[in-house]
């Protein structure tokens, strides 16, 4: 069996090259395409030959242009390449990461063209049930092909960082005495992950000896300006912006007593699938596949609309047994391993193809 994942966005998210690696144990070939270029989907079928499926991951990268317009025509040009696929007999998979993008960009745009997807789609790939309800609401997925919405967890990522240092050398290495309390927010930094209103929940606790860590990159000038000025007034907050290489992020977790995830909106949780991994406690709104992936006992969560929420819960995170709590967690994620999960795809492949496995 030979399937396309499209597009490639392994580098710097182990997320499909670990999935890749899993099917590939079971047979499976598979070609990551860039997803670049005027007719990314014809390009890709002219180099890797014989295609069975389709993958599609993160779709904005085939819609999004400059202007309205534009994204119009873009959505129009990539659903002509897929009638071509379905023409030529290839099945078409689709992993729904997010119910739509995180900027909001054309929401009404884009939204069309996943209800189009959504319809012709031969599988879909949600990785919680409360996921699978929101796509099948959000697309209006009828009744009669509600079966080819199937929930395959989000993956581990025990194996992808190296996890060697003791919270001791991490705190050596970033400054922090034994005695201090420490919250994580680890990742990229962008508006809906909520990281202002994490700062200024921050400032409520008055706590002697706490910190607050901000880790991650941030491409939005404006927002990272707004971010700066906010933790310029309390100088318990350090904010790293900074590339952080795969091989230091255990020097950031193990440092850190829990981490944070104040997200206004999420589907699935890479960042908490990385917290579990490295058998931390969480913090996280009880929205979109939180309360799924986190372990019951290995997170405090907290309702995501209310104004007190995030604060009470990082208060109450100071008082709780957190160790314990990260170990909950570390159990839970061992469920998630690759083999398993590529196993489970693998399933639907065999299904809407007919075929056993390669």
């Amino acid at each position: 069996m030979k399937v396309i994942f499209i597009p490639d966005y392994s580098d710097g998210n182990p997320y499909q090259s670990d999935l890749a690696e899993g099917l590939e144990k079971l047979g499976v070939e598979i070609s990551l395409e860039s997803g670049e270029g005027r007719f990314p989907v014809n390009d890709a079928l002219r180099r890797y030959k014989n295609v069975d499926i389709l993958h599609i991951h993160w779709t904005h990268r085939f819609l999004f242009s400059t202007d309205r317009f534009r994204t119009f025509v873009r959505i129009i040009k990539f659903l002509l390449e897929l009638v071509f696929v379905k023409i030529r007999g290839i099945k078409i998979v689709w992993t729904v990461h997010n119910l739509q993008n995180h900027e909001k960009r054309y929401p009404r745009l884009e939204l069309l063209f996943h209800r189009i997807l959504a319809r012709h789609a031969d599988g879909i790939v949600v990785h919680c049930e409360k996921a699978r309800e929101a796509v099948i609401k959000t697309y209006k997925i009828s009744r009669r092909i509600r079966d080819r919405v199937i929930v395959i967890p989000h993956g581990d990522f025990i194996c992808n960082y190296t996890n060697e240092i003791s919270r001791e050398s991490a705190r050596d290495i970033l400054g922090i005495p034994e005695n201090e309390f420490v919250y994580l927010s680890f990742g990229s930094i962008k508006k809906y992950k909520g990281i202002t209103e994490l700062i200024e929940a921050f400032g409520e606790i008055e706590t002697p000896r706490v910190r607050l860590f901000v880790v991650g990159r941030c491409r939005d000038t404006g927002l990272f300006k707004s971010i700066e000025n906010a933790a310029k007034k309390d100088r318990r907050v350090s904010i790293i912006a900074d590339f952080i290489a795969d091989n230091e992020i255990q020097i950031y977790m193990n440092a850190a007593d829990v981490v944070v995830l104040p997200y206004r909106d999420i589907l699935a949780s890479g960042a908490a699938i990385l917290a579990m991994s490295f058998a931390k406690p969480v913090i996280a709104p009880n929205i979109g596949c939180m309360e799924e992936q986190l372990a019951k006992n290995g997170a405090i969560f907290y309702e995501a609309d209310s104004e007190t929420g995030l604060i009470n819960a990082m208060k109450n995170a100071l008082s709780c047994d957190l160790k314990t709590m990260g170990m909950k967690n570390r159990e839970r994620v061992k469920n998630f391993d690759w083999d398993r999960i590529s196993r489970k795809l693998l399933g639907l492949y065999n299904r809407i193809t007919g075929k056993n496995g390669s």
